[in-house]
């Protein structure tokens, strides 16, 4: 059977592909934005995911989020988020935090979780900039999404 991830190597060559397999990403909301850009991190070979968000699948997610189906709706986001992970790499490392994250909350979080990298897919301004200054101070890069979330004129 061909490796999973031949295409990729031949792309970014194999020691590249390697250092993916030692590098973990922290992923802030699991819904629109954020459940894609955790498929594409789970077929690109990241070492370890860390999930973070703290609400259930809704009718509503239906006709944007990835993890959305008849069958996940009323279940836990980052629960949904790592079977799914886990079904396409059961070899790699999930690990899930079903909370609201804010820096009054949890200040010491992202320190505390080990990342090399996080990515901002949540709706709360005041926790993105949590976030990302948080993620300055650690010296950790951080992607953060400017959704379209509950803004009709941005």
């Amino acid at each position: 059977m061909e490796h999973m991830f031949t295409r990729l190597e031949w792309l970014v060559g194999k020691e590249k592909l390697e250092n993916l397999g030692t590098k973990s990403v922290a992923l802030f909301g699991c819904g629109g934005v954020g459940g894609f850009a955790m498929e594409a991190l789970v077929r690109t070979g990241i070492g370890r995911l860390v999930l973070i968000d703290g609400d259930k699948v809704t009718v509503s997610n239906l006709n944007r989020q990835l993890i959305a189906t008849q069958e996940t709706i009323g279940r836990r986001k980052v629960e949904v988020a790592k079977e799914r992970a886990l079904s396409i790499r059961p070899d790699m490392q999930v690990d899930t935090y079903d909370i609201v994250y804010t820096k009054e909350a949890y200040p010491d979080f992202i320190k505390d979780i080990k990342v090399d990298f996080v990515i901002d897919a949540i709706d709360m301004v005041t926790a993105k900039l949590a976030i990302i200054e948080n993620c300055q101070e650690l010296g950790i890069p951080c992607i953060s999404s400017m959704g379209t979330g509950n803004k009709m004129h941005p």
